[in-house]
């Protein structure tokens, strides 16, 4: 599994080649159901227990960042970072900007389709099938969203 704009390079290298690719959300919904849960921030309870403000913080760095993201072009975003390949930045930002949150929340979908792949991946552990996406997320700062 390979993240953007990594997968594209290898995959022109010839060093991989692609199986799925869902970083296009229409290709996640018929492959999996749903969109995916791609990344999120993760830590321990007794982590925010003990240190609140930061769990804060980095929620407020990472969705400020989505949020600027949200609201630049491909051409802006690329011009911040200074790729070594603008050019090919640039055309995926363009075909697959829109999997990125626009505010770092998570989306039912997301979690349902996440949960789902997890269970199945993990159909033998009575364990890892009882668990709950939706008991591991703490929603005081990004919260959940119907988007």
């Amino acid at each position: 599994m390979g993240d953007e704009p990594f997968a594209t390079a290898l995959r022109r290298a010839g060093k991989v080649y692609v199986l799925a690719d869902l970083h296009d959300l229409d290709v996640a919904r018929q492959l999996l159901g749903g969109l995916f849960l791609n990344a999120q921030l993760a830590t321990r309870q007794d982590v925010i227990a003990k240190q609140p403000d930061l769990a804060a913080r980095m929620v407020r760095v990472l969705r400020r960042t989505l949020q600027w993201i949200a609201t630049h072009s491909p051409e802006e975003i690329a011009a911040r970072l200074d790729p070594p390949d603008r050019a090919t930045l640039i055309a995926l930002l363009k075909r697959y900007k829109a999997i990125y949150s626009p505010d770092g929340a998570f989306t039912e979908e997301q979690i349902r389709t996440a949960e789902s792949f997890f269970h199945f991946t993990h159909a033998t552990d009575p364990a890892a099938r009882s668990l709950r996406f939706m008991q591991f997320i703490d929603h005081r700062w990004a919260g959940l969203t119907q988007r």
